[in-house]
This record gives C-alpha cells, structure tokens and sequence, in this order.
C-alpha cells in the first residue's frame, strides 16, 4: 500500500524537522535535480528521477 502522507511530513518525520524546513529541504533536492516535483491532483509532490 501507498504511503498517503505530503512529502513534507515524510521528510518531517525522517529528519524531525518542521515542516517549513522540510520544504526548503525538498525544493532544494529538486533544484539539484534529485527529485522532480510534479503535479497530483491538487497538490504538489516529489519523485526521484
């Protein structure tokens, strides 16, 4: 089964960090071009390329 949590938690949750530096952390990782973010539904998400 598919984890249902936002990126952000799941990062949150790895790292213990808040949710604003969750963010920064995955926006980052995208600028690197680890991850892409991506359109689901309504909302953003991340995928590793």
């Amino acid at each position: 089964m598919r984890n249902k949590k936002p990126p952000f938690e799941i990062t949150k949750s790895m790292f213990g960090v808040s949710s604003a530096t969750a963010n920064r952390i995955l926006a980052g990782l995208a600028n690197e071009g680890k991850v892409q973010k991506v359109r689901i539904g309504s909302s953003w998400g991340y995928v590793t390329k």
